[in-house]
C-alpha cells in the first residue's frame, strides 16, 4: 500500500486544477466564479499559497499546487470564514508557513492519532443522559460510540472513537483592528472541545480549525480533479 507521505507528495495540481479543488471544498462565500477566481489569484500575489522562491520566473512557468500550496489555500478559505481578512490571513500564513506546513502534513499522516490524555472526549454532565445519547448519536457514524457512566451519581457522556489533530490559534481581533494568536499548535480532539467549550468573558477566540478533516479532504479532491484546458471558457 503507499504510504501516505508518498500520496501527499505525489500531489500536483495546474491552477485550474487548484480552483476547482478549492470551489468544491465548500467553503465559499456566495461569490461568482470569476471574483473566486480573482480571489485566489489576489491571495498569490500576496504571498500565499507560494513562497517567493516557489514562484519561478518568466512568462512561460506554470506553476504547480502541491498539497502543501493547497492546505495554504484551504487554510486562507477557512480563516474566511471565521471573519479574518484577507491581509491578515496572509500575513498569519506567510509569516508561520514553515511551522503550518509541518502540521500539514501531521495532519493528514498521524491522521488516526487519538491522544493519551483521554480514551474518550467528554462532553457532559448531560441533564438527561438517555435523551442526549439519543440526540448525539444522530451525528455518529456507528452504533456503540456513545458511553454513559456513573461516577459518584453524576451521569457524564463520552464519545469515543475521536481522531485526528485541530489547529489551535484561538485568534482574537482586539480594538483598534490587530488580530493577535493566543495559542499556536496542534490539539487533539478533546483538548479542541475543551478550548472550544470553556468559558469566555469579553474575549471570545475562533474556535479550532480541524486540520485533519481538512486535510483528508484536500487529498481526496486533488486526487479527483480533472484536466481543465487553459485559456476562455467556449
Amino acid at each position: 500500500m503507499t504510504k501516505d507521505s508518498d500520496v501527499i507528495d505525489s500531489i500536483s495540481l495546474t491552477h485550474g486544477q487548484a480552483r476547482w479543488a478549492m470551489q468544491n471544498f465548500n467553503m465559499l462565500s456566495g461569490e461568482s466564479e470569476s471574483k473566486f477566481d480573482a480571489f485566489i489569484k489576489s491571495l498569490r500575489r500576496d504571498g500565499v499559497p507560494f513562497a517567493d522562491d516557489e514562484m519561478g520566473v518568466g512568462a512561460g512557468f506554470n506553476l504547480k499546487y502541491r498539497y502543501e500550496n493547497l492546505m495554504e489555500l484551504a487554510l486562507a478559505l477557512t480563516l474566511r470564514t471565521q471573519g479574518i481578512v484577507a491581509r491578515d490571513m496572509v500575513k498569519l500564513i506567510a509569516n508561520h508557513r514553515v511551522k503550518l506546513r509541518s502540521f500539514f502534513r501531521t495532519a493528514y499522516i498521524d491522521r488516526n492519532h487519538k491522544g493519551a490524555e483521554l480514551e474518550g472526549l467528554y462532553v457532559g454532565p448531560a441533564a438527561n443522559p438517555k435523551n442526549f445519547g439519543k440526540t448525539l448519536s444522530d451525528f455518529l457514524p456507528e452504533e456503540g460510540e456513545v458511553e454513559t457512566i456513573s461516577l459518584n451519581t453524576t451521569q457524564f457522556t463520552y464519545l469515543t472513537n475521536i481522531s485526528g489533530w485541530h489547529l489551535d490559534l484561538s485568534l482574537v481581533y482586539l480594538p483598534g483592528g490587530s488580530l493577535m494568536t493566543f495559542n499556536f499548535d496542534l490539539v487533539t480532539a478533546s483538548k479542541a472541545v475543551s478550548v472550544y467549550i470553556k468559558g469566555h468573558s469579553n474575549l471570545y477566540p475562533r474556535p479550532p480549525i480541524p486540520l485533519t478533516d481538512i486535510a483528508v479532504d484536500i487529498v481526496r479532491l486533488a486526487q479527483g480533479a480533472p484536466e481543465i484546458k487553459r485559456g476562455p471558457k467556449p
